[in-house]
């Protein structure tokens, strides 16, 4: 049986450096093409978020309540209760009795007895 001749120890070392430098070129291409993605979606985002958007608002629109609507939901929180919160939420509208609620604040007026007529 023949011996394994012996490679110089210089040679494996320098297949060893070739390899590396071979690794590293390879690393630093797949870094590039990194980069390059990372770029295009900088740009991307850059262009979405410097570009001003319309903004479109929908106005809301209170279907009108009548003073009549209002008293037959005091009358119902007052049934179920709720007579004691009635001269708080007229007067959290600047008004010491029903009648005297201005017509703007009555759908607000409205949902307060409602809410307080579910609580109770």
């Amino acid at each position: 049986m023949e011996k394994p001749k012996k490679v110089p120890r210089q040679m494996n070392t320098e297949k060893s450096l070739i390899a590396i430098v071979t690794n590293l070129r390879m690393a630093m291409h797949g870094l590039k093409e990194l980069e390059d993605g990372i770029m295009g979606v900088v740009e991307v985002l850059d262009t979405f978020f410097s570009e001003p958007r319309p903004v479109q608002v929908t106005p809301v629109q209170v279907a009108p309540v009548s003073l009549e609507e209002v008293r037959a939901a005091a009358i119902e929180l007052r049934n179920n209760g709720g007579r004691d919160a009635l001269p708080g939420l007229i007067g959290k509208y600047g008004a010491a009795k029903l009648s005297a609620v201005k017509p703007e604040d009555l759908p607000a007026l409205l949902a307060d007895i409602k809410e307080h007529t579910n609580e109770s």
